[in-house]
């Protein structure tokens, strides 16, 4: 069985430069913005939070365009539940086929809740569908799999991220935090510094 941790460490290592490279050019950019336009409201932690999610997005195009022959199985499955737990609960291909399916859209289903401000869960899970189908398709043209059990996993995913921005507007709320909207920019960058922290200490 390969090792999840040298796995792990093979695609950071593929994706770090070129992700480091976007990044100082989106900064670049809304630098040379803002010098232009003075007159523009700029709130650092909001500036922070919109790289994350950019940071993200780019991560998450890494990973799905990125081939894996070791866990590669072409073709399409259009049948529910089949591929899903194909692999036994605590192997690498169960870690990264189920749960890595679930977490990764995680994020999506926060951000996508925090920018549009939508309060029912069922546009949620449309878009969800629709970004997740985007990703399988692009899968299938360049020679992966197409797996409807992707989806569902994805879909889920983006469903406890819904969940976890309702649960942090509830928060704000019951302690009367009226610019909710900031403690939640401020719990997601902690969250995101902690995991980056986990990450790295796993990965010594």
């Amino acid at each position: 069985m390969i090792d999840l941790r040298n796995t792990a460490k093979s695609l950071i290592s593929l994706t770090w430069a070129s992700t480091l490279v976007a990044v100082i050019l989106i900064v670049i950019i809304r630098i040379v913005f803002l010098l232009k336009n003075k007159d523009t409201k700029v709130y650092f932690y909001q500036e922070i939070f919109n790289l994350i999610f950019l940071i993200y997005i780019l991560q998450l195009f890494q990973i799905v365009t990125s081939t894996d022959i070791n866990l590669y199985v072409g073709g399409i499955n259009l049948i529910p539940f089949k591929e899903m737990f194909r692999y036994s609960i605590g192997s690498l291909g169960f870690i990264k086929n189920t749960i890595g399916n679930i977490v990764l859209f995680i994020p999506y289903g926060f951000f996508c809740f925090y920018y549009t401000k939508e309060k029912r869960i069922s546009i949620g899970i449309l878009v969800a569908c629709i970004a997740s189908f985007c990703i399988e398709l692009v899968q299938f043209l360049i020679g992966r799999s197409f797996d409807i059990d992707d989806i569902i996993l994805n879909v889920f995913g983006a469903i406890i991220g819904f969940l976890l921005y309702k649960l942090l507007f509830l928060i704000s709320k019951i302690f009367n935090i009226e610019k909710y909207h900031i403690v939640i920019d401020i719990l997601t960058f902690i969250l995101v510094i902690v995991l980056i922290v986990l990450v790295g200490w796993w990965l010594k």
